[in-house]
């Protein structure tokens, strides 16, 4: 008949290939939970890397960001000063020739400008890398603050110094960003401001 396959015919069929041993039953069956699972560990590795130089790089630039805000603070308020002796708080002293502190905030740059003219005071909110203050006053309170030789320096009536607080700093970052501030400082002190939040404030008071 016509449809009658010889068995020379069937001899010359490819055989199939069997799933008995170890290696050809591993690639009937797919990947196991074994390899998934080395998979998903070295994926989930790569990621906690990532993140982990992620964080290093953004606590990189908040500092940086913050180093570079103080600097423009200190340029504005001396170039506002000039060579006059100034008391550079929100109620200075009135027989100062320089009065009106306000006034800084035309010679900040950018978002420090922003922030100083939306509440007219001297104190920049939510403008810092850590969503805080910068706070420009007057030097005169010296509680907590030590100069460069160890000492509790007294700075009341002192017209030719002012400091800058800044607020909201992660305690991580409290430490690296003192140091960055302690060169050209007259003195610099630190404070919990928001221990629940696990926060601190820096106050460093500069010369003019």
């Amino acid at each position: 008949m016509g449809n009658t396959i010889g068995q020379s015919e069937v001899s010359d069929l490819p055989e199939p290939k069997p799933c008995h041993r170890s290696g050809a039953l591993s690639r009937c069956r797919g990947v196991t939970l074994i390899e998934l699972s080395f998979v998903i560990g070295i994926i989930a590795i790569i990621v906690v890397a990532a993140l982990a130089v992620y964080n290093a790089v953004r606590n990189s630039q908040d500092l940086t960001t913050a180093v570079s805000d103080v600097s423009a603070i200190r340029t504005a308020v001396s170039n506002w000063a000039g060579n006059e002796p100034i008391f550079a708080g929100a109620n200075p002293a009135p027989d100062t020739p320089l009065t009106n502190a306000i006034q800084i905030h035309t010679l900040l740059p950018g978002k420090l400008r922003e922030a100083a003219r939306t509440n007219q005071t001297l104190t920049l909110q939510f403008v810092n890398p850590w969503q805080g203050n910068y706070i420009i006053d007057n030097a005169n309170q010296a509680e907590g603050q030590i100069d460069r030789s160890g000492q509790t320096p007294d700075y009341s009536n002192n017209p030719f110094v002012f400091m800058v607080q800044i607020t909201e700093i992660p305690l991580s970052q409290h430490e690296p960003l003192r140091r960055r501030l302690e060169e050209g400082a007259e003195s610099i002190s630190g404070a919990v401001t928001a221990a629940e939040t696990g926060t601190e404030s820096l106050t460093v008071v500069y010369r003019i």
